[in-house]
């Protein structure tokens, strides 16, 4: 009997724990990277920089989705490393997006796009990990991650959040 009541309670303390946990907040994008060129799919990898608002660090475990720049689908991101998440602290994430090179041309020569990503994530700690939705819609000036580099492969910091 005692074991039941303690894995009921310790199960009790855990959910009211859990409805406090707030979602990241997307801060910037800092750095664009190619890390794999071609004439068909293309992955490049993006720095995003996120603040955890809670007050206890944790593990972003996995993540994936779909991105859209101007309407126009992109292709598919992930993240495939154990990423640690400070506490009350900014984390970056390097996010691998694939998409089809030619879909992306068109958008070179633009200062601003509207940047849209939608997906899942994975994060936690102890064991526990909780689901949840990355969403983002904003403009994007694309034109800054290339001004220092016209090959674009040598990632250029911004350090502007979304929008700004």
């Amino acid at each position: 009997m005692k074991p039941l009541f303690l894995t009921c309670l310790l199960s009790l303390l855990f959910v009211n724990s859990c409805k406090d946990i707030r979602d990241p907040e997307l801060r910037g994008f800092d750095s664009v990277e190619i890390i794999k060129p071609g004439f068909i799919k293309s992955t490049v990898r993006i720095n995003v920089r996120y603040y955890n608002p809670n007050r206890f660090k944790a593990k972003l475990k996995e993540a994936h989705g779909e991105a859209w720049i101007d309407s126009v689908y992109l292709g598919t991101f992930q993240i495939d490393s154990l990423i640690q998440v400070p506490a009350l602290n900014e984390f970056v994430v390097p996010v691998d997006l694939t998409f089809e090179t030619l879909k992306v041309i068109q958008f070179v020569g633009n200062d601003e796009v509207n940047l849209k990503v939608t997906g899942n994530a994975k994060a936690g700690k102890g064991g526990f990990y909780r689901n949840f939705s990355l969403n983002y819609e904003g403009r994007q000036n694309i034109r800054k991650y290339f001004q220092d580099n016209p090959a674009g492969n040598t990632p250029a910091s911004t350090g502007t959040p979304p929008g700004h």
